[in-house]
């Protein structure tokens, strides 16, 4: 096996692509149930094409992947954190100016 090209997008449970030839995790399942298995893969250099959700482990033999793949959700959870955050507030700037137009002197009701 040298490309993960054609795998399925969603796997229930662990996905297993261990001993193989591959250079590249692209094409790999976006969301893996279980756990996400890449050991024995000396040609591999880079987790990127990894699945965004990963229900067990991310196993890997290289430490240096390994570290890649846990910066790469970090950075990915800051991101989602930042937005709902952005989200929240804006709902909040939303609510009060509802409250500020809902008074009976300003002629609106929404």
């Amino acid at each position: 096996l040298t490309s993960l090209q054609g795998a399925p997008q969603s796997v229930g449970g662990d996905f297993n692509c261990r001993g193989t030839q591959l250079t590249s995790l692209q094409g790999a399942p976006q969301s893996v149930g279980g756990h996400f298995v890449c050991r024995v893969n000396q040609l591999l250099t880079s987790v990127q094409g990894a699945p965004q959700k990963i229900g067990g482990n991310f196993i890997c033999d290289d430490e240096l992947l390994k570290q890649e793949y846990q910066k790469m959700i970090l950075e990915r959870e800051s991101q989602d954190k930042k937005c709902s955050i952005k989200f929240k507030n804006a709902i909040a700037k939303l609510l009060a100016k509802k409250q500020q137009l809902s008074k009976p002197d300003s002629g609106y009701d929404i």
